[in-house]
């Protein structure tokens, strides 16, 4: 009687702590949108809101992320329902992306809620407790959780999952949009596959199906592939060199600390740090004869190594919307994932009932502490993020709505057809077709929709708003007698009156970077 009455108390109080930890999940979540996620925007983030709002009314332009050969618009295509809903983009897409970037880690922690308790806490605490970078990245709507997320699904029928056709079909069928939607999710799916080849050693079903499914996936990347083919002009951005390199791996290894530091509770020296907990884990299970396991995490770890040796791996920087740690998002899902091992082996112990018992208590105190230390760190940093981050800006919603509604004044003021830049204004460009009262914009520098480009190659508007980066063009305009008239100083807008030209043919008669032919 003693014990079942220890037993139901232990229960009781795992119990507990898991809803604790859920809702410290939830509420950490909602604090990152509130003051992050739904407060500041840059232009790629507002090219996969138009792409949402395109879906919505119907016009699947490209499979990919508008100008681009890769980066399935996932996000976009799931934005659609809260759309719907009236909705704005700027929030909507935000939330779909922080659903997708907590859905491995609540998936799991109710999978291992009943056998592994303690792993269940591990899987909520830490989302919580990384980095602020890391809490960033997780709800910025730029692709970047979106593999990681569907990789999830097939980790979780391999490791749950009855060993039958239908799961092997659907594993490599899954696997294989993972992958495709972002490679990053290779950090924790090839060592799940791993360990189910372990397991399945000998069973040809995994072999015959498994590939099956990993063939019949294929038709998305394959589907990519000849769009892009046959519309070449759709690409800005390529994937540019995908072949692995023994330089990029030495460099990645020898500079570690710009691609981990934020995703590690450590930022200096972080892959000494990561390494050992890979060592230290394995060795673990070793020794607990758990060498399926134990090999699987070394596997991980080669895995994790070899990554640095891929060109995508190092295109980036210290930013937060473009950081190069981005590729390596899902590192904490695959120690989450380990954590479940360890308790296993651990099941057997005596230690392992006060384990249960203290294990929590430590969780809670090791988040807390994050936590609020990821908080403080936002708004000492934070301020210094709204400026120029390589190629992408960073800016405040409130400031693109601000800016939005003057365009649209001035657009119904002179009744515009067209607004043009050729500054630094690709948010405004991308954004502002979305908000409020809509209108036509073109970025000719780099415009990442192909078809606008196209049709404005062709058709002639007779009145344009026009945003230019300086003055240079003037004089040019009075040699080709254009009527235009400055309507605003600041920020500088100009009127572009009975205009004759194709908007492409005028730009280029002002020689103004015009970018018609795509890498």
């Amino acid at each position: 009687m003693q014990n079942f009455n220890h037993s139901h108390t232990s229960s009781k109080y795992l119990q507990v702590t898991f809803y604790g930890f859920l809702l410290l999940a939830l509420v950490d979540k909602i604090f990152m949108l509130i003051n992050y996620g739904f407060k500041f925007t840059d232009d790629d983030q507002q090219v996969v809101c138009m792409a949402a709002n395109d879906m919505l009314h119907g016009h699947f332009y490209q499979p990919c992320f508008y100008g681009q050969s890769y980066n399935p618009l996932i996000e976009s295509l799931l934005g659609v329902p809260l759309l719907a809903l009236k909705i704005p983009e700027y929030i909507a897409l935000p939330i779909v992306t922080t659903i997708l970037g907590m859905f491995p880690f609540f998936l799991f922690a109710f999978l291992f809620r009943k056998h592994y308790p303690l792993a269940a806490l591990v899987c909520l605490a830490l989302p919580a407790a990384m980095p602020w970078f890391y809490g960033d990245m997780v709800i910025m709507p730029r692709g970047f959780v979106t593999g990681i997320a569907i990789g999830s699904i097939p980790c979780a029928i391999l490791l749950f999952g009855n060993r039958n056709i239908v799961n092997f079909i659907l594993t490599g069928f899954i696997s294989t949009i993972a992958l495709t939607a972002n490679p990053n999710s290779a950090l924790f799916l090839v060592p799940i596959l791993f360990y189910s080849w372990l397991i399945n050693l000998k069973d040809w079903r995994f072999y015959v199906f498994i590939v099956s499914g990993l063939v019949l996936g294929s038709f998305f990347p394959l589907y990519i592939y000849y769009f892009y083919e046959a519309h070449p002009l759709y690409v800005v951005h390529g994937t540019g060199i995908i072949m692995p390199s023994i330089k990029l791996l030495k460099d990645g290894i020898l500079h570690s600390d710009w691609y981990l530091q934020e995703i590690s509770f450590i930022r200096s020296h972080a892959i000494i740090y990561i390494l050992l907990t890979f060592l230290i884990v394995s060795g673990f299970l070793f020794l607990k004869r758990k060498y399926q396991q134990a090999a699987t995490v070394i596997f991980a770890m080669v895995v994790f190594l070899l990554s640095f040796s891929i060109p995508k791996v190092h295109d980036g920087g210290d930013r937060i919307n473009f950081p190069l740690s981005r590729m390596f998002l899902g590192m904490p899902f695959i120690f989450a994932i380990f954590s479940s091992w360890i308790e296993n082996a651990l099941k057997k112990d005596t230690i392992y009932r006060y384990f249960k018992m203290l294990f929590p208590l430590f969780m809670l105190l090791f988040t807390v502490i994050f936590t609020l230390s990821k908080y403080h760190n936002i708004k000492l940093r934070y301020p210094d993020e709204v400026r120029w981050s390589l190629t992408v800006i960073l800016r405040p919603v409130k400031d693109l709505c601000e800016t939005c509604d003057s365009l649209q004044y001035y657009v119904k003021k002179y009744n515009a057809d067209l607004v043009v830049s050729n500054g630094y204004t690709k948010l405004y460009m991308y954004g502002c077709p979305t908000l409020g009262d809509k209108f036509e914009t073109l970025y000719p520098p780099q415009e990442r929709r192909a078809w606008d480009m196209e049709k404005e190659d062709k058709i002639v508007r007779n009145r344009i708003l026009f945003m230019p980066k300086d003055t240079s063009f003037l004089k040019i305009a009075r040699e080709i007698h254009l009527s235009i008239k400055k309507v605003s100083n600041n920020p500088l807008y100009y009127i572009i009156d009975m205009n004759g030209w194709h908007t492409l043919d005028l730009m280029r008669r002002l020689k103004l970077d015009v970018d018609i032919m795509r890498s």
